[in-house]
């Protein structure tokens, strides 16, 4: 399959795969089983160029290995303004909230600076895995 004047080569091949990941990471953002909705949850995915110098950790969940990219809270030396932040409805949210606290706290943020986030909890009624998948 070639169109005319587009040439079959290395560099055009490259540029039709680079589509294919933009596409398949917005994909994967939207990707989501049913489910899982009451998490209310906003996925980020991160396109690495493959010459960049970028070593994604690891996690064990479920017995399977789980790969992903740490989230910077600066930006050149600076802190980046948060809104808010929602405890999940499956927290214990003071215990969160406190956790939070003392997370951001490491990272420079200050109770009632402007880059402060409101720590709130979910609204969304908690749930149980074991239910979800029985009703599956």
């Amino acid at each position: 399959m070639q169109r005319p004047g587009l040439l079959p080569t290395r560099e055009n091949f490259e540029l039709g795969l680079n589509a294919l990941y933009r596409f398949a990471a917005f994909a994967a953002i939207m990707a989501k089983q049913e489910q899982w909705a009451v998490e209310q949850e906003y996925r980020r995915v991160t396109i690495v160029h493959r010459e960049a110098d970028v070593e994604p950790r690891v996690r064990t969940s479920g017995g399977q290995e789980v790969r992903y990219l740490t989230s910077t809270v600066r930006a050149n030396g600076r802190r980046i303004a948060l809104a808010e932040i929602i405890i999940g409805p499956n927290q214990d949210a003071e215990e969160a909230r406190q956790r939070l606290n003392r997370l951001l706290g490491d990272c420079g943020y200050e109770i009632g600076q402007m880059e402060y986030p409101e720590i709130t909890a979910s609204k969304v009624v908690p749930w149980s895995p074991a239910v979800l998948t029985a009703n599956v």
